[in-house]
């Protein structure tokens, strides 16, 4: 199927300066027919000449199906390319999410567990064993794990995984966009994040209408209604300050969105990892970790703390 191409060429060859010839010149009639067009682009208008290519270009292209093979193309690299899958905004956090019927093993090895997290994520999700790390905490590829569940997620078995590997909660994993890493506790708390969690559902205030709103006097709205048109003028039915806000009101409202600002993020340093947090807010003489909370423009808070934390407050992490 010859392809076409439409686009400008110098003076002189055709009056509207479009060139309508066929991209390739191995069909004849095709050709032939894009020829005819050239020459009526000379002679009318130019919308003309288009409605009769496509029509005779629909003609051409009937005329030449049915010929076996040397009529076809070969599709251009541009209709072969696959578009890319456009991966969510967590695909781990979906993983860990996703519904396990059964799990009964007895005495697999960690790794075929990675082989089996890698095999439900359908090849959607990169599974990242820190093995160096890892070892440091007693657990290599072919320490054994014996689990029965039913009716779990993948973040249940993964749960359980880790309980058997090593004590205390030593060793975790965290789902980040794409990547499912799996490493010592202590590995991840080295680097901390920060992120800007907006509040304003939290903290904000119905402004107090009750000294500012307007009144409404009836019987000057009777008077006015009374009046007539007679063109004299006639009084607003509204008093009181008119509904506006002194600065003074504005000051108020402020200073207490500050205060429950203030107190979201004592309450958030006290109950979640308390032993995480330094710096203004804290508990003098309990707290002296490296997490920060600061407070910005009494509308949002900026926390910097591990990844691990983060979840505690927010759910699961995404890496920007």
């Amino acid at each position: 199927m010859a392809t076409v191409t439409v686009r400008p060429i110098p003076d002189g060859v055709g009056r509207r300066g479009v060139d309508c010839r066929p991209a390739t010149d191995d069909n004849a009639l095709v050709a032939d027919l894009f020829e005819k067009v050239r020459v009526m682009a000379t002679r009318k208008t130019i919308l003309t000449a288009v409605g009769v290519l496509a029509a005779s270009y629909g003609w051409a292209l009937a005329q030449t199906e049915g010929k076996g093979e040397d009529a076809k193309r070969e599709p251009s690299a541009s209709s072969r390319a696959v578009r890319p899958r456009v991966a969510s905004e967590n695909t781990a956090a979906e993983l860990l999410r996703k519904r396990v019927d059964k799990v009964d093993w007895t005495d697999i090895t960690f790794d075929e567990v990675i082989t089996w997290l890698r095999d439900q994520a359908e090849d959607r999700v990169n599974v990242l064993p820190r093995w160096r790390v890892l070892s440091g905490e007693g657990v290599d590829a072919e320490k054994t794990v014996t689990l029965q569940l039913r009716n779990s997620t993948v973040a249940d078995v993964l749960n359980e995984v880790m309980d058997q590997l090593a004590e205390e909660g030593r060793v975790t994993y965290h789902a980040m966009e794409d990547k499912l890493q799996i490493s010592a506790r202590a590995d991840f708390d080295r680097k901390l994040y920060e992120r800007v969690y907006v509040v304003t559902d939290v903290v904000f205030q119905v402004p107090d209408f009750g000294r500012s709103a307007p009144t409404i006097d009836l019987q000057q709205a009777g008077r006015n209604s009374g009046s007539g048109g007679g063109g004299g003028s006639s009084q607003s039915v509204f008093g009181g300050s008119g509904g506006g806000s002194s600065q003074q009101d504005l000051e108020e409202e402020e200073d207490e969105v500050k205060e429950r600002l203030e107190a979201l993020r004592r309450t958030i340093m006290r109950t979640v990892a308390p032993e995480t947090w330094g710096g203004e807010g804290a508990d003098a003489g309990t707290q002296s970790g490296p997490g920060r909370i600061e407070l910005f423009n009494n509308r949002a808070l900026v926390v910097y703390n591990t990844i691990e934390v983060h979840e505690m407050i927010i759910g699961y992490f995404t890496h920007h």
